[in-house]
């Protein structure tokens, strides 16, 4: 498995993006610390060095997968370890029985100022709104579809709360934790993202979104060049490989520069890749230009194929 090539930058961006960034939705009517509202408790600004770039990249290559939520996870762990001075007790901590792998504990740690401990559900998604024919204020959390059609919002909260949170109640949970003394813990739910919502469509922002939300927009290639003039984005645009997914792209002009593609060429490029391509995933696009010598996201969007909303409708 090749290694995942990362620059110093852009660890730095993703770092301070897990600790910052805004939750999907605010489930004020949970107990209190259960679903976090934000990743941490304040604002942190966090820089890093070539030791935790090759740290970090040392990591990654013991993973068995380059998924964006692993990255997203190994990320987490070096943040609480090495940043904040939480102390990792267990990370993807499987309870089993004769049935089989009942779930997976993704993360306990003891936090730096006390001796509690903690077991947090991690989860980085990206949900794209179907138009809605109702003239309600919000959308029903089932209307919300991950890009690859094989996750939807409504399913991962649930599981999220009802399955993955709760493990540390069940009679498996706790007798694993307590053979490894580690019990209590307070468990805890962090779920991150970006909400995209449909072009020149009618869909408002999921029930509970959290107010500042992150978001983006998708569209099919048709729709590419309505979308630029109504937007008036400058013409240049990035396609965003899955671990670029996390904070808004960034990187000098000069490197960037053999990556930007005209609407002209993303448009043929699209079309190719919706055609000919033995896996047509939706492309995440980043839309921005250049200041001072640096390319920076202004905007970000999903392209779809032609197809993809009726079968996200299914």
């Amino acid at each position: 498995m090749t290694t995942l090539q990362l620059s110093l930058d852009q660890l730095e961006r993703d770092l301070n993006w897990i600790a910052n960034s805004p939750v999907l939705l605010d489930l004020h009517y949970l107990p209190t610390g259960y679903w976090l509202t934000s990743p941490l408790h304040q604002h942190a600004q966090f820089t890093v060095n070539q030791h935790d770039l090759k740290n970090l990249t040392e990591r990654l290559a013991s993973r068995k997968s380059h998924l964006l939520g692993i990255y997203y996870e190994t990320l987490w762990y070096y943040l609480l370890a090495e940043k904040l001075g939480s102390k990792l007790c267990a990370t993807n901590l499987q309870i089993k029985s004769s049935k089989g792998t009942l779930g997976e504990f993704d993360l306990i740690y003891r936090a730096s100022s006390s001796d509690q401990l903690f077991h947090r559900e991690l989860a980085v998604k990206y949900y794209l709104g179907l138009p809605c024919h109702s003239q309600e204020n919000v959308s029903p959390w089932s209307c919300w579809v991950g890009p690859g059609l094989k996750d939807r919002l409504d399913l991962k909260v649930n599981k999220l709360i009802n399955k993955q949170g709760r493990l540390s109640q069940s009679i498996e949970g706790q007798t694993l934790l307590q053979e490894r003394q580690l019990f209590p813990v307070t468990a805890e739910i962090l779920l991150q993202g970006y909400l995209f919502y449909p072009f020149a469509a009618h869909c408002p922002a999921p029930e509970h979104a959290y107010t500042n939300h992150l978001t983006g927009y998708w569209l099919t290639s048709s729709q590419l060049s309505e979308f630029i003039d109504h937007k008036q984005l400058t013409d240049e645009f990035v396609v965003l490989a899955k671990h670029e997914w996390l904070s808004p792209f960034s990187n000098t002009t000069s490197t960037v520069q053999h990556r930007l593609f005209s609407s002209a060429a993303l448009s043929h490029y699209a079309t190719q890749h919706f055609t000919t391509s033995a896996y047509p995933y939706p492309l995440l696009i980043a839309s921005g230009s250049s200041n001072h010598q640096f390319w920076q996201e202004t905007l970000r969007f999903f392209l779809v194929p032609d197809d993809w909303l009726r079968r996200a409708k299914k």
